[in-house]
C-alpha cells in the first residue's frame, strides 16, 4: 500500500491553512474538522473517480478496508489480538488495528472492542435476536492476526 498511497495528490487544508488546529472547543481542543488535525487533504484529479471509503465505523473495518474516521481516510493494514485492558461503553477492548493514514502515509494504531455475533433464531414479527459474546482471546491468541 506504500505506492499507493504515495501516489495520491494532497494539498493544505483550507479551513486551517495546513497547521490542523483550528477553533478550541473542549471536547477536540483545537483539531481542525476539515482534515482531522492532519494539515493535508485527499484532492481527487480531474477525470479521476473519488476515492469512496468502503468502511465508515471503525467497529467494523475488517482489513483491506479503507476506513473513513471523521475526515480522515485510513486503509486497515491489520487486526491483531490484544489483551483485555479496559472496558469502554461498548465493551472490553480486545484487538487493535493498524492503520494507515492515506494523507501523508503515517502508521497508526486504534484499539477496538469486537463481540462474537450469533444469530439465535426469527422471530413471529419478520425480526431475529441475537446474541453478542465478548472474546476473551487466550494467550495463544495475543499478537495473532484476527480473521474476522
Amino acid at each position: 500500500m506504500a505506492s499507493a498511497t504515495s501516489a495520491l495528490l494532497t494539498r493544505r487544508c483550507g479551513r486551517c491553512g495546513g497547521s490542523g488546529k483550528y477553533s478550541f472547543n473542549l471536547m477536540d481542543h483545537d483539531r481542525c474538522y476539515g482534515c482531522g488535525g492532519t494539515g493535508r487533504v485527499l484532492v481527487t484529479p480531474r477525470g479521476q473517480k473519488k476515492i469512496v471509503p468502503t468502511c465508515t465505523d471503525y467497529q467494523k473495518a475488517l482489513t483491506g478496508d479503507l476506513l473513513k474516521h471523521g475526515p480522515v481516510l485510513y486503509h486497515v493494514e491489520e487486526i491483531r489480538w490484544v489483551r483485555l485492558q479496559y472496558m469502554t461503553a461498548k465493551g472490553w477492548i480486545n484487538q487493535q488495528l493498524t492503520l494507515t493514514r492515506l494523507v501523508d502515509g503515517k502508521t497508526v494504531q486504534m484499539k477496538r472492542p469486537y463481540e462474537k455475533v450469533t444469530l439465535l433464531e426469527q422471530l413471529p414479527n419478520g425480526g431475529t435476536r441475537e446474541t453478542r459474546e465478548m472474546i476473551k482471546p487466550s494467550e495463544e491468541m495475543i499478537g495473532q492476526l484476527a480473521e474476522v
